[in-house]
């Protein structure tokens, strides 16, 4: 029999959250590093010291920073794993689903009335025998 969820998709709504923290973290700690390594570089810059290999340094600090930094795109774009459920439940819902499961609940709830008006007979009819 097929499952109605697939426990993958269920695996992958408990992991959604850190997935998103980890983007987060490293896209801002990447912000912070690129920030830094400006500074530094537009510093170093205006002293018009600094040697080929700390130039290549700073270059490579910034390409590791701004790489670090796209990060923050899937941490802002990965929907939350309240709105992936929501998506998977509008995806699911369909007037025949939402139509056979009314004539289910409309059966279930016939046969709960059914046992409680037989519940109610049998009352009366002991009630009725001990008078």
């Amino acid at each position: 029999m097929e499952p109605i969820i697939s426990p993958w998709f269920i695996y992958l709504l408990g992991i959604i959250d850190a997935t998103k923290a980890v983007f987060w973290t490293f896209g801002i700690l990447g912000m912070i590093a690129l920030m830094v390594l400006l500074v530094i570089h537009i510093v170093e810059k205006a002293m018009d010291e600094m040697s080929d290999e700390g130039k290549k340094g700073i270059l490579t600090g910034l390409r590791a920073s701004l790489v670090m930094s796209l990060l923050l795109l899937p941490a802002i774009f990965v929907p939350s794993k309240n709105t992936i459920i929501a998506m998977y439940v509008a995806d699911n819902i369909t007037p025949n689903n939402v139509e056979k499961a009314l004539e289910v609940g409309q059966d279930f709830k016939n046969e709960i009335k059914k046992d409680i008006l037989d519940l109610i007979e049998g009352v009366n009819k002991a009630k009725d025998g001990e008078e």
